[in-house]
């Protein structure tokens, strides 16, 4: 599992970075955004058969038509170069690390990579562009929708399927994650509330510890 790479490594290499690393007896990697909501076993895409790809990940929902004019992948560059193909979003996904080194996917992305690099309006998303960008070398295995609601995307009647929620942005409203999180997922007061509680006993403690060093210091004097 490797949950934190989307905050520590290079944006749109993450993938390529797999080939390069140590990883021992694994067979499968789980990338997960930190803003993500897990309601299911991931176990369950450990034992996913993905049919040869060396990844999966999931599709961009389709079915809350205010969201329409969004969909940047349904139109222009992405719609010709997709070609009926999904647009795949890269908040969760799953490696299969034997068939991405036997196919040498991690040399084909950072390829590919190098070269989009150049240019910084040739990809907007690099993370998510460059694997849907290779699509046609590097194949991608589409998860079931289920793996990845965001309500941004997905309509509110498919939310009870949900195998993890994304705390996606929403272009027309803008409103905060947090309060998205409190708004959408009942989990999350629980979970909110246990953070406080240890925010506040670390604080307490901290003022503990200062209190008692000030006063060891008096005492020395």
């Amino acid at each position: 599992h490797a949950a934190g790479c989307r905050r520590v490594c290079h944006p749109g290499v993450r993938e390529a970075v797999v080939s390069t690393q140590s990883t021992g007896s694994l067979k499968k990697i789980i990338f997960v955004d930190a803003d993500q909501i897990v309601r299911a076993d991931m176990k369950e895409l450990v034992d996913l058969d993905l049919q040869g790809a060396p990844y999966g990940y999931t599709p961009f929902c389709d079915d809350r038509p205010e969201m329409d004019g969004f969909r940047f992948w349904k139109q222009g560059y992405w719609r010709n170069h997709l070609m009926g193909r999904a647009y795949h979003i890269s908040a969760l996904y799953v490696v299969d690390l034997q068939r991405f080194r036997l196919i040498s996917a991690g040399d084909r992305l950072r390829g590919q990579y190098q070269g989009l690099s150049q240019d910084p309006n040739s990809l907007a998303n690099l993370d998510q562009d460059l694997p849907n960008n290779m699509i046609h070398q590097v194949p991608i295995k589409s998860l079931p929708q289920e793996w990845l609601w965001c309500e941004t995307w997905c309509s509110e009647s498919s939310k009870k399927y949900a195998k993890t929620i994304d705390l996606c942005n929403n272009p027309l409203t803008k409103e905060p994650k947090l309060e998205r999180a409190l708004r959408i997922a009942p989990e999350w007061q629980e979970y909110d509330k246990r953070q406080k509680e240890i925010l506040e006993k670390g604080a307490s403690q901290a003022s503990v510890d200062q209190t008692k060093k000030s006063g060891d210091v008096h005492s020395e004097l």
